[in-house]
């Protein structure tokens, strides 16, 4: 058996069990009209008629690029910057500086669920990380580090100023207000399969060694 057996194995156990096609957007798309709700279909129509729909599209809703959206940079980062705290993106694999702080464009299936958002889990909450879309320079420069994990509040790395120099063109002049993050939340709600809300099912009740994963799982 080798490391390609285990890959491919591991590979056919995700896309078994992992794979999350029965949100209620892929009902509407399949001809169940009534598998929106009305709030649910207003934010769909605004999310296609924003610019989120250019970089969030396809069937897992990424176009699989990379993008500057100026989030703020938090972490022990891989490296870069003077203090090698920094996370440079897309620019440790090409070199090109300008892809500086670019970072892939994440999926949006069951987006509810995959929190904390941002490369680096700056933003806490779904509907923090649509609002940040709004005005996302003025959101970068004050983004207040207070709402961090406390071990990550002394990690904010000072170079907004950078981040915003490479700030990804689309983003300019993208201004809305609370109702349109409302509308595009209901909109999250529909990428979301119910299979995908627990997963406790997967976890085995031991591991080959018989050690148990979860006491007390029945076995």
């Amino acid at each position: 058996m080798t490391f390609a057996h285990a890959a491919n194995a591991i590979g056919g156990f995700m896309v078994e069990k992992l794979t999350f096609n029965n949100t209620p957007w892929d009902r509407f798309l399949g001809g169940d009209d009534n598998a929106l709700s009305a709030r649910q279909l207003e934010g769909a129509k605004t999310f296609l008629s924003l610019k989120c729909s250019i970089c969030h599209n396809g069937a897992a809703f990424t176009d699989q690029d990379f993008h500057d959206v100026a989030v703020a940079q938090i972490g022990p980062g891989p490296g870069d910057g003077s203090n090698g705290h920094d996370d440079f993106g897309r620019m440790r694999v090409t070199g090109q500086a300008s892809d500086q702080y670019r970072f892939g464009t994440t999926p949006l299936r069951n987006v509810e669920l995959t929190g904390p958002y941002g490369h680096d889990g700056s933003i806490a909450s779904l509907r923090d990380f649509i609002a940040h879309y709004s005005e996302s320079d003025v959101k970068l420069l004050n983004f207040d580090p207070t709402t961090l994990e406390p071990a990550l509040q002394g990690t904010l790395q000072n170079n907004a100023s950078a981040i915003l120099a490479q700030r990804d063109p689309l983003l300019q002049g993208v201004v809305f207000g609370s109702d349109i993050v409302d509308k595009l939340m209901d909109y999250m709600a529909a990428l979301t399969d119910p299979d995908a809300r627990d997963l406790s099912h997967l976890t085995p009740a031991h591991v080959p060694s018989k050690l148990e994963v979860a006491p007390g799982r029945k076995k």
